[in-house]
């Protein structure tokens, strides 16, 4: 993915992003000073097999600006997206009510049989 934009006449930029994941990525980058900066980042998949729990992906993204034509600078951004689920009470009235009928089916086997 690239996303190009002006800010002023002088000043244009670029962003450059990768696919989400719920894996794990690090990221370089060296200052105009000549020191490397290094992040890392991990997505996670905290959900039940019932779907209830937390999803969190992440991306590395690079900006890059432009002045007057030369380049600038590279700053390396993350982006992080985070979902809670939630169960509707809906299902979980249909669960207890499917319990109940089991059990129920469960004591009318014992006594007739």
């Amino acid at each position: 993915m690239r996303l190009t934009f002006k800010v002023a006449t002088e000043v244009t930029g670029s962003l450059f992003g990768a696919p989400w994941q719920t894996g794990r990525f690090v990221q370089f980058a060296s200052t105009t000073s000549g020191v490397t900066a290094t992040r890392t980042n991990t997505g996670f998949d905290n959900r039940t097999a019932m779907g209830v729990g937390m999803l969190s992906m992440v991306t590395p993204v690079r900006f890059d600006t432009l002045v007057e034509g030369q380049f600038s600078q590279r700053i390396p951004v993350t982006g992080i997206f985070t979902i809670t689920f939630v169960p509707e009470p809906r299902i979980a009235a249909i669960y207890a009510t499917a319990i109940a009928v089991l059990f129920t089916l469960g004591l009318r086997r014992r006594t007739v049989g």
